[in-house]
């Protein structure tokens, strides 16, 4: 039973470390294909680093 419990809290505590990159990559990813489709400047001002 508490291995069970040790798993679910470990496993949680990775899904509350990777979320946080994984909304910066996807982020960076939407701003890197503004920059190539659109004006640079626009955006910038849309998804500041």
């Amino acid at each position: 039973m508490f291995e069970n419990q040790i798993s679910l809290l470990e496993a949680q505590s990775l899904r509350a470390q990777m979320n946080p990159h994984f909304i910066f990559n996807i982020l960076n990813g939407i701003q890197s294909i503004l920059i190539l489709k659109t004006d640079e400047e626009i955006s910038i001002e849309m998804l500041p680093l």
